[in-house]
């Protein structure tokens, strides 16, 4: 494939194993304790298709990662568990394992479990549980490496403190401030055509078997066939809706929804949590626009 031009390109490398040693490499100089600046990795890549060099850095990376090997120096073998430590057979099985793997080698065990992120709820036999694994890694000569801060998938993080996570951008909301306390104004005003279910005809469109019953839109058992009436709405984009809807059903088998959406995109993910038979109840939906300036809102 041609180069289509070329620079110098300079990134961070650094493999735990691989790099962590007391004696020069081809990659990098001596590194007598963890925890040193990292090396830094120097190529000349294409400035269309550096993916293609980064690539080609790892090879460089895993190549030398043989060389050590091939040299007599010692190298890292990990292996990867995910478990609920809590459980106690949970844990007399790890420890078969540690000591299978301590057999053919391995050095390193890297291990998840979602509690990690909320220790201070844990009481004291998790922790008896853990004495176990570190007592059994002491006899198998195993380094325990914890996974922790798991951003991304971040419910674990998210259990002590649900606030931390982003909020959806809200941009150029009116506030109405009165007596030191500011609100947030509807811009444009709120407006839901047909919303009282007082006139099914008010609404975008509807499926034949939802049909308007004492100011309700009533939907009897659909025998797996869409039930749906819709409504087109025109909004704001950037800004934070709020829906309420009431919901009586009478062993009602499906499960009601209310879904947001603009174009393909789905702008919400609520459930509702309607049981099969239950009296009038509210439920609530919120969703942000983003960019949107018009919606289709399907209940």
């Amino acid at each position: 494939m041609p180069v289509l031009s070329a620079r110098l390109y300079e990134c961070q490398a650094y493999i735990r194993g691989a790099l962590r040693t007391t004696l020069p490499t081809p990659l990098v100089p001596a590194m007598p304790t963890w925890g040193q600046t990292r090396p830094t990795l120097k190529f000349i890549g294409g400035a269309v298709h550096n993916t293609i060099w980064r690539r080609l850095a790892r090879i460089s990376v895993f190549i030398t990662t043989l060389g050590l090997a091939s040299s007599g120096l010692a190298i890292e073998r990990w292996f990867y568990v995910s478990q609920n430590l809590w459980v106690d057979q949970n844990i007399t099985n790890l420890v078969a394992l540690m000591q299978r793997a301590s057999q053919a080698g391995y050095t390193h065990m890297l291990i998840n479990d979602s509690k990690f992120s909320r220790l201070a709820t844990m009481d004291a036999h998790y922790f008896r549980n853990l004495n176990i694994l570190k007592q059994a890694a002491t006899n198998t000569n195993l380094e325990i490496v914890p996974a922790l801060f798991p951003v991304g998938y971040s419910n674990d993080l998210l259990f002590n403190d649900p606030n931390l996570i982003e909020g959806l951008p809200a941009r150029s909301a009116v506030l109405t401030v009165s007596n030191g306390i500011a609100t947030i104004a509807a811009e444009p005003a709120i407006s839901f055509p047909g919303g009282d279910f007082a006139d099914l005809a008010r609404w975008s469109w509807k499926d034949s078997n939802v049909v308007a019953e004492n100011g309700t839109a009533h939907v009897t058992n659909p025998n797996g066939a869409n039930a749906r009436i819709v409504q087109q709405l025109t909004v704001h984009p950037f800004r934070q809706y709020h829906i309420s809807v009431s919901v009586k059903t009478t062993n009602f088998l499906t499960s009601p929804q209310v879904l947001v959406l603009a174009g393909d995109q789905t702008l919400n993910y609520d459930y509702l949590g309607v049981r099969q038979t239950q009296d009038c109840t509210t439920h609530h939906v919120t969703f942000n626009l983003l960019s949107n300036s018009v919606i289709a809102v399907y209940l």
